[in-house]
């Protein structure tokens, strides 16, 4: 089994063996264990993993009842409702739902520790009714024994493990990324290495392995590009120093043996060759060595060639060597599953329209769009009907937005986001609602026969004159309005215009 495959293996025993502490407190409850008693070993199991940075329980409205360690009880008290209640969440909904198990994406914790998550939600149930969770918070800054398996697996590599959105569960100390941070490879073309899996991380390129665990985490193990492409270098260099040298060792013997059949040849060119009598009697004739002198000729031009030939290839080819570096580090524009613009594509152009928009004081909007219960539908179809709606979403944006200063990118996972110029904010705006609509008619059928729908948030950034805001604080703002619109039932649109009015639908 190769190393890849043995840390991919000690993922999936970390978090079965997580699931256990959790299932086994949500089987207490079930069975009527006293609560005081689930109490107490909560607080115990939490103490012994502190991975978990808390083990907690909710009613079925999703509102907290327990927290271990027991010593943030008090302070959860006192939060506000709001933060006191994770009902909105998607690992309790999914947990209501399907009495199953959840693993949560990796997501921010609210109220009395933020820090950068996984959830791990169990229901309880009491009466065959669904009674609530007993979930456990596992803190991606803790997650240290990975460092230790790292090193003693892979120890000359780096590691990058992320959730199946794409967010950063772990790194190493040698890649600086830091959790929930979006992680989005691609793959890179060569002609002479075909297809290269590339990954760019801090302004670095590297060639990477990646397998996904039955959680749905994805594991990357990082090789440095430099290293690989000096390897080829250096081996086609020593291959060319090889056929170089026995092609002078081959001109050579050719030499050797060219000059004693020669020789007679030189004699008979001699000017002085009649003091040779003896030996051209023993030649023979003159059309025979004419003949042979002919063929030698022949052979030393063609040898000639072979050999500057060989010099143009060797000299060819180590300059497509010394390009490799910088054709591996041009980073791909275009996502390979949708055919619309990866982010750092997306971005690229995106800053270009924004400056020309600000310059010429033409009205822009930019919307992210987020394909509603996502993990939901790769859950109960399978990733490739997962990967159909991703495909057919981008086909029906496609088609909506044609006109040249329509900009439109795949996002990360299941975002979308377009940018709009021109015209006024109100084309901006019904142009989303007409995708929105779309999206909800939209049908597409599984593997079993079966006819399946799905809808969109849309979060819309509008700008009216040159307020001064870069990509990067567009993209927040539309973000924020694409959260109301999950926080308030998703399925909908929420926008803001800056400039001169402020609106929202």
């Amino acid at each position: 089994m190769s190393n890849t495959k043995l840390l991919t293996a000690a993922t999936e025993s970390f978090i079965r063996e997580h699931i256990q502490v959790i299932e086994q407190h949500a089987n207490l409850i079930n069975i009527g264990v006293p609560i005081p008693a689930v109490h107490t070993s909560m607080a115990i199991a939490q103490a012994k993993m502190p991975t978990f940075f808390n083990i907690t329980t909710a009613d079925r409205d999703g509102t907290l009842l327990f927290f271990a360690p027991t010593h943030l009880n008090e302070s959860v008290n006192r939060l506000p409702i709001e933060l006191r209640n994770v009902s909105e969440r998607d690992y309790f909904i999914e947990a209501m739902v399907t009495r199953k198990t959840v693993i949560s994406d990796a997501i921010m914790s609210k109220g009395v520790v933020v820090e950068p998550m996984i959830s791990i939600a169990t229901p309880t149930v009491q009466n065959e009714q669904f009674s609530g969770i007993v979930f456990g918070a596992i803190h991606l800054g803790a997650i240290n024994e990975f460092k230790n398996t790292v090193e003693q697996l892979l120890p000359n590599k780096h590691v990058v493990i992320t959730d199946n959105l794409g967010r950063t569960v772990f790194t190493d100390d040698k890649i600086a990324l830091a959790p929930l941070a979006q992680f989005t490879p691609f793959p890179v073309y060569h002609y002479i290495t075909e297809l290269l899996p590339v990954a760019r991380v801090g302004g670095n390129s590297f060639i990477y392995e990646h397998r996904m665990n039955e959680y749905g985490w994805h594991i990357y193990v990082l090789h440095d590009t430099k290293n690989a492409v000096n390897d080829i270098e250096n081996n086609f260099i020593v291959v060319g120093i090889g056929i170089i040298f026995v092609i002078c060792l081959f001109l050579f013997f050719a030499h050797k043996l060219s000059t004693k059949i020669t020789a007679p040849l030189v004699d008979l060119l001699n000017p002085e060759g009649q003091r040779h009598t003896k030996k051209l009697s023993m030649l023979g004739n003159s059309k025979e060595f004419s003949d042979v002198a002919n063929k030698l000729k022949r052979t030393q031009f063609l040898m000639q060639s072979f050999e500057d030939r060989l010099k143009q290839q060797v000299t060819e080819k180590t300059v497509q060597l010394e390009q490799l570096n910088l054709q591996l580090a041009a980073q791909a524009r275009e996502d390979g599953m949708t055919q619309l613009l990866n982010r750092s594509g997306f971005d690229e152009l995106a800053i270009n329209a924004i400056k020309t928009s600000y310059r010429l004081n033409q009205p822009f909007s930019l919307a992210l769009l987020d394909i509603d219960h996502f993990k939901t539908l790769n859950d109960s179809y399978g990733h490739p009907f997962g990967d159909k709606c991703l495909q057919a979403f981008a086909a029906l944006m496609q088609r909506n937005c044609k006109r040249e200063t329509d900009i439109i990118g795949r996002y990360g996972g299941e975002e979308f986001i377009i940018l709009m110029s021109g015209k006024d904010v109100q084309s901006h705006h019904k142009m989303m609602q007409k995708i929105h609509q779309q999206t909800m008619a939209l049908s597409l059928t599984t593997q079993d026969g079966e006819h399946v729908s799905f809808t969109v948030s849309v979060g819309i950034c509008s700008i009216l004159g040159n307020v001064n805001l870069n990509l990067h604080d567009i993209v927040e703002l539309a973000d924020e309005e694409l959260y109301k619109c999950k926080r308030t039932g998703r399925n909908k649109i929420s926008s803001v215009t800056y400039g001169y009015t402020n609106e929202e639908e």
